[in-house]
């Protein structure tokens, strides 16, 4: 580290590394949005303070956009940005690309919850800053596999979800500029099955045994490919049934994918 940094680190603890950063600012999202949804509870039992109550946003997808597009990114990225390198013995995240991904969060989160009140005018350029977070940490990580001596399978998956990831906030933007709720719908559930999931699954698949040989004498690492393929292909199945309106078959897949 040279000294410039290290000075900087010792000043700043919380800006010191990638998952201090994104932790501390999806925690400070979580809080945020915690409040403005308990303001409004209170609101609704109360009928004060009455602006609370006048959402421009439905609150299903007031409260969607800041679970699925604000909240769980960040934190997944805090995660990402340490482990990631370390799969494939590739280089670091560097500090400007954490520190841009953290602050685009956070302004897409501020501008969300005031935008719930004030409409449009501030909701598209929230799901504007979102993106730019989601694009600049997903190119980050881009950046580190392209020069990675090695590439591992967990890594693939979590960059597709994380493309998907994008698709499906620019769906959302789109939903809320036209009023389309299949656009909102479509959404929700290409973020949840098409790109918080997998990569979810990919970490999970690839971390838990990873601390289970840590923490468990004898335990032989268990990770066979053919559980990491068959459960995102599952869950990508799961979303192209459900868009179709295949909801019949949904709980097929369900049981399937939970085996």
């Amino acid at each position: 580290m040279r000294a410039a940094d290290s000075t900087f680190s010792q000043g700043s603890p919380l800006l010191a590394a990638p998952h201090r950063t994104l932790f501390f600012t999806g925690l400070a999202s979580l809080l945020a949005a915690s409040a403005w949804w308990g303001l409004h509870l209170v609101a609704r039992s109360t009928g004060a303070p009455v602006f609370a109550l006048s959402l421009q946003p439905a609150p299903i997808w007031a409260h969607a956009y800041l679970m699925l597009f604000a909240v769980f990114p960040t934190m997944f990225f805090g995660f990402l940005f340490t482990v990631f390198p370390r799969w494939m013995n590739g280089p670091l995240v560097t500090r400007t690309e954490y520190l841009a991904t953290a602050s685009l969060f956070a302004a897409g989160t501020l501008l969300w919850l005031a935008g719930t009140f004030a409409g449009p005018v501030l909701l598209l350029p929230a799901c504007l800053a979102t993106g730019a977070g989601l694009l600049v940490g997903t190119a980050a990580l881009f950046r580190v596999l392209l020069a990675a001596p090695q590439v591992v399978s967990h890594a693939v998956v979590v960059l597709v979800g994380l493309c998907v990831q994008c698709v499906a906030l620019a769906g959302f933007a789109y939903g809320l500029a036209e009023s389309n709720d299949f656009a909102l719908h479509f959404a929700v559930r290409a973020s949840l099955w098409g790109g918080l999931l997998p990569v979810f699954f990919a970490v999970c698949h690839r971390m838990v045994p990873f601390f289970s040989q840590g923490v468990i004498p004898g335990y032989v690492p268990w990770r066979p490919t053919w559980v990491l393929v068959a459960v995102v292909g599952l869950a990508y199945l799961r979303l192209l049934l459900g868009t179709a309106g295949a909801l019949a078959a949904l709980p097929v897949v369900d049981l399937r994918s939970s085996c």
